[in-house]
C-alpha cells in the first residue's frame, strides 16, 4: 500500500512538472526557433536497457500533463517536445518531426515522435496526410525526415 502511494505521490510530482514544462513550451515556441527547441529539449540517456513499459508510462504522463495545461490538438509541438525529450531520456532514440498539409485554402502544421519507424503517442492517422519537411534526432539535431510508415 505504501508503495503504491509513493508511486502515486511521484507521479503527480511529475505530471505537475511537466505541465509547467509544457506551459513554457507554449509561450517559448513563439519566440524561440525550432531547432534551438529540439536542442534544448534533447536529453543524453540515462543509460541502461530500454524499457517499453517506462516509455509507456512517461508518455502517458505526457499526454496527462499535456491535457491538464490545457493543451489542445494545437498545442501538438509543446507536447511532442516534451515526448521528445522524455523518450531520449529514456534512451528510446526519438525523432521529432514536423510536417505540413494543404486544407482547403490554408496550410496546417503539425508534429510528431517517432520512435521505431513508429508514430508515437498518437494515432497514424493525426499524424497522416502531412508531409514530412523537417525532423530532429540525437542531440536535436537535423535528421533526414523520412515519411510515416502505414
Amino acid at each position: 500500500m505504501a508503495a503504491r502511494l509513493w508511486r502515486r505521490g511521484r507521479s503527480a510530482v511529475q505530471i505537475g512538472g511537466l505541465m509547467a514544462a509544457h506551459c513554457a513550451l507554449t509561450l517559448a515556441k513563439r519566440v524561440v526557433p525550432l531547432p534551438r527547441l529540439a536542442q534544448l529539449a534533447w536529453c543524453p540517456p540515462r543509460g541502461g536497457a530500454r524499457d517499453s513499459r517506462a516509455e509507456a508510462r512517461v508518455v502517458g504522463l505526457v499526454l496527462k500533463a499535456s491535457r491538464w495545461s490545457g493543451g489542445t490538438r494545437h498545442n501538438c509541438l509543446p507536447r511532442s517536445l516534451l515526448i521528445y525529450r522524455s523518450l531520449s531520456r529514456a534512451g528510446a532514440n526519438p525523432r521529432l518531426v514536423v510536417g505540413l498539409r494543404r486544407d482547403e485554402n490554408r496550410v496546417r502544421g503539425h508534429a510528431w515522435v517517432v520512435v521505431d519507424h513508429r508514430v508515437h503517442a498518437e494515432t497514424g492517422d493525426e499524424a497522416g496526410g502531412y508531409t514530412p519537411v523537417i525532423a530532429f534526432g540525437e542531440g536535436g539535431r537535423p535528421a533526414p525526415a523520412e515519411p510515416l510508415a502505414g
